[in-house]
């Protein structure tokens, strides 16, 4: 796993792969340029005049302008509450940037290829599901957490890495680990899915994980979610089945929605893989209109079809197995399998799910490419041909997501066409109707 990775410790290789990641963030800038001078929309006007309150820089450390803990929101907001507009997404921008690297970095030390790590990049940061996490300043701490979570994730690994390493440095890495976690989750509440990544990503490199070393590091990271939720307690600010959300029906039961999580699953993952006519930010629920009964059936036979897919590619393409279970994992927070009345759905709620799919697709890619080699000097095998249809179209089909990126991002100029655009994605979105 680690071979492409020292071989590109010659300089070729790496002014190679300097130049792709220098060209994709030169993509991005040029994608996400028509939406620079974005006014402030919809949650924007509530934080600035939330934060505005705020007498000191003291007061960030609290619950935002929705009764959330995200700290590190509030300080976004009150550090750049008197800039111009275009500085304000300047700044999304840059963060979004250091997202999309950071997630490179960490596909490069996981998956041992540079190439790859590329691919997942940019299969990640130019998907159309991005567009409100990279032009919506309300999405900055989404950028931000992924940062922060990938250095989690990152130092989790290092301190894995050997065994035999001195305990002060496993200490050491371990607790940077746990920081970074925190931070994360003071940024945005999916976070508290990363110790559950940490265990996939030791499955994945086949480390113990029922060690010693493995179970200490693993209650680290618990001590600290649980620590956190303890903190976002005490402000106030907790998850609650009696919660209310302006997105659903005011007598949508707790049951209905458990029953609904597959489809809100669903449609996160059609969302992500075909997101033509299926983008929305703005959704609404209503329980027997928005989806029938037979969907919600489909839905539970696909998560089912799903996870025996994970099963069965776990040790044949295993990063294909690792994609999906890495958007499980992320997605559960907002999932409604345990009915916190979140979402229902929403783009920016596959900020996180995104990056396993994107992994999923990398691996599946790679996985016919070693089909297509095992009897590539047989004249009469048809793999060649099979293979590289299927990836052509593949690629076709991803390289099209890219200019639909930028003109998602042009709808966010006219907020009368982007609200219309989400209340065509399917029925009842009254949240997006009000608005327009």
């Amino acid at each position: 796993m680690t071979s492409d990775l020292k071989n590109s410790t010659n300089w070729p290789s790496l002014r190679r792969e300097g130049i792709a990641a220098i060209g994709l963030l030169m993509l991005i800038c040029l994608l996400v340029w028509p939406s620079m001078r974005v006014p402030l929309v919809l949650d924007d006007w509530d934080h600035v005049a939330y934060v505005s309150m705020f007498s000191s820089w003291r007061d960030c450390f609290g619950v935002d302008a929705y009764a959330l803990f995200r700290p590190i929101k509030n300080v976004v907001y009150y550090g750049l509450r008197d800039l111009p507009i275009f500085q304000w997404h300047a700044i999304n921008l840059s963060v979004y940037l250091a997202a999309t690297l950071s997630v490179y970095l960490l596909m490069r030390r996981l998956l041992g290829s540079w190439v790859w790590a590329f691919c997942i990049a940019l299969l990640w940061s130019t998907s159309p599901t991005q567009v409100s996490t990279a032009v919506w300043m309300a999405a900055v701490n989404l950028s931000l957490a992924v940062v922060l979570t990938c250095a989690c994730l990152y130092f989790h690994d290092l301190s894995g890495e050997n065994p035999r390493q001195s305990r002060s440095r496993m200490i050491g890495l371990a607790a940077l680990s746990a920081l970074f976690l925190l931070m994360a989750e003071t940024s945005y509440e999916t976070a508290i899915c990363v110790p559950g990544l940490c265990v996939l990503m030791d499955a994945l490199k086949k480390r113990a994980v029922f060690s010693r070393n493995s179970i200490i590091r693993y209650a680290v990271l618990g001590s600290v979610t649980l620590a956190y939720l303890a903190i976002r307690s005490h402000f106030g600010s907790t998850y609650s089945l009696q919660a209310r959300n302006a997105a659903f029906a005011p007598d949508i039961q707790n049951w209905q929605l458990v029953l609904s999580a597959p489809w809100f699953l669903w449609k996160h993952f059609s969302m992500w893989f075909m997101p033509l006519g299926r983008l929305e930010f703005l959704s609404s629920y209503l329980w027997g209109v928005s989806a029938s009964p037979l969907e919600l059936a489909a839905a539970w036979i696909w998560l089912a079809v799903l996870l025996g897919t994970i099963f069965l590619t776990w040790r044949r393409m295993p990063w294909v197995a690792f994609g999906f279970l890495w958007f499980l994992i992320s997605s559960f927070p907002s999932s409604n399998f345990i009915p916190i009345r979140s979402g229902p759905i929403a783009d920016y709620y596959l900020v996180f799910p995104g990056i396993g799919l994107a992994v999923a697709l990398a691996g599946f890619a790679r996985a016919l490419l070693g089909w297509m080699k095992r009897n590539s000097s047989d004249q009469d095998s048809h793999r060649p041909l099979i293979a590289g249809a299927i990836l052509f179209l593949v690629g076709f089909w991803r390289l099209l997501c890219i200019p639909m990126f930028w003109l998602q991002t042009s709808l966010w100029n006219r907020p009368l066409d982007l609200y219309l655009s989400v209340d065509l994605t399917r029925p009842a979105q009254f949240h997006a109707q009000s608005l327009a």
